[in-house]
């Protein structure tokens, strides 16, 4: 959700150019109004100012979020991945994962020791 503070201050910034803008109608004095035009055109800056910085939070928050969702697809790849595979002794007694019957496949056949009793993380 993008800043309420930084929305907020874009529409006070407007209400403030639509006030110079009504004050501006009613002047006939060229220096007065060469002045509430400035203060006008500020007002309108400040809030396309704000609206950037609504909008620059808007995208790091999407980018955050891509991230996340990447994070949980790469776990639940693992996770599923890791469904193939059983914890085997090997012939030494070192403990190893192998794959399970039927689930090997044509291409390679891996198996990979465990490492301090964790397969959380594996390079497959």
């Amino acid at each position: 959700m993008p800043d309420m503070l930084a929305i907020a201050q874009a529409l006070n910034a407007l209400k403030a150019a639509k006030d110079i803008a009504e004050t501006m109608i009613g002047l006939r004095d060229s220096a007065a109004f060469q002045g509430k035009l400035i203060e006008f055109q500020s007002k309108i800056i400040d809030a396309n100012n704000a609206a950037f910085a609504a909008q620059e939070e808007r995208s790091a928050l999407l980018e955050r979020i891509y991230e996340l969702e990447k994070q949980v697809a790469d776990f639940e790849a693992w996770e599923r991945e890791k469904e193939k595979y059983e914890l085997k002794e090997l012939n030494a007694g070192a403990p190893a994962y192998l794959p399970k019957p039927g689930m090997q496949d044509a291409k390679t056949f891996i198996a990979f020791v465990q490492i301090a009793s964790s397969a959380a993380r594996s390079p497959i």
